[in-house]
């Protein structure tokens, strides 16, 4: 059964090759690059987001973190914090919710972060 479970779990997350590079070619990007002002607003960003989740309940943050950060589904939290799964849900739900008011006021940083990704 664990063989299986690892096997789904794998099949939900797609991996591609990379192809094959010869060495001297692979271009890496220059890190110096990047534009100052993009990096503050990151850096801003990180900011208020980290300072939200430290405000949310306990059960609520490590519930968002697990799913949102790591990316792991439903079942994989209630897995590895021992809950019923409709818990999770409901504390993923809720802990969201709270974030997005928390950080309503910053909406501006978000909207120009996603513009300086572009």
């Amino acid at each position: 059964n664990a063989s299986y479970d690892i096997l789904r779990r794998a099949q939900r997350r797609p991996t591609t090759t990379l192809p094959d590079v010869e060495e001297g070619e692979a271009e890496l990007p220059d890190v110096r690059a990047v534009d100052p002002a993009v990096e503050a607003s990151r850096s801003e960003l990180r900011r208020h987001l980290d300072a939200a989740l430290r405000r949310l309940p306990e059960d609520q943050r490590t519930a968002v973190v697990l799913c949102d950060v790591y990316g792991m589904d439903y079942q994989e939290v209630a897995d590895a914090t021992e809950s019923a799964l409709g818990t999770v849900k409901s504390r993923i739900h809720r802990g969201r919710l709270r974030l997005r008011e928390m950080l309503a006021d910053e909406r501006e940083l978000f909207i120009r972060e996603v513009r300086l990704d572009r």
